[in-house]
């Protein structure tokens, strides 16, 4: 079965940014991930763009080169959280290293054994939640990257 994700521009200003007019809206991007998450069930996706102004760009060339630059941003964001998760876990080794060295019956030690594994749970937390969407939307990215996009120019009504 195959889910069909029908866009209407109706100005030039709904496709393109506000000072950019080579660069597809973000808003539309996240518009047409949004909506093929919601397809999951379905095998293809169509993605139907009715031009209902006159818009003198190739449509579907911006919104590949836009589905791109948004994957990108999403491997970025992941190669910054597993940046933040060794930070936090290095923090976490110091600090209970440093607990390990005070004498025992010592309320400090207690605060850095405490302190050091509050950045450890902090990495699964990185880990397991914003991850999860990242990996969804690239995967959905990378399935409407592969799909057909028909462009119909219904010019002006």
């Amino acid at each position: 079965m195959e889910k069909e994700i029908i866009i209407d521009i109706n100005t030039k200003y709904e496709l393109v940014e506000k000072y950019n007019d080579n660069k597809i809206s973000h808003d539309m991007i996240k518009y047409v991930v949004k909506e093929a998450m919601l397809a999951k069930n379905y095998g293809k996706i169509k993605l139907i763009i009715n031009k209902k102004c006159d818009v003198n760009k190739n449509v579907t060339e911006m919104l590949k080169v836009g589905l791109k630059e948004e994957y990108q941003r999403s491997l970025e964001q992941y190669q910054d959280n597993n940046k933040r998760q060794l930070f936090f876990l290095c923090l976490g080794f110091i600090l209970i290293f440093m607990a390990l060295l005070i004498p025992e019956r010592n309320v400090f030690k207690e605060i850095l054994l405490i302190s050091g594994w509050v950045p450890i749970w902090e990495i699964m937390e990185l880990e397991l939640y914003p991850d999860v969407y990242s990996r969804k939307k690239r995967k959905v990215i990378d399935k409407l990257l592969n799909s057909e996009i028909v462009e119909n120019n219904l010019g002006k009504e």
